[in-house]
């Protein structure tokens, strides 16, 4: 198995937009924005993590779902 290297930048980035998306996930709830555009958004800033950083994000939000169930 590949060693990966996995620096707290990688870690500071996706936890960050961890939190961005519940906070559009909350903003979407309360109808201060459309999901649409809140998926849009999301989809274009997260364009600008390293692969690193968007699997460390897929991660965090797999456990978020896993723990909601």
């Amino acid at each position: 198995m590949e060693e990966i290297k996995c620096t707290r930048e990688d870690i500071e980035k996706s936890a960050e937009w961890f939190f961005k998306f519940w906070m559009f996930y909350d903003m979407i709830e309360k109808g201060m924005i459309s999901e649409d555009k809140a998926g849009t958004y999301y989809e274009q800033e997260t364009e600008k993590l390293t692969d690193l950083q968007q699997h460390l994000l897929d991660i965090m939000m797999e456990s978020m779902k896993n723990s909601m169930k």
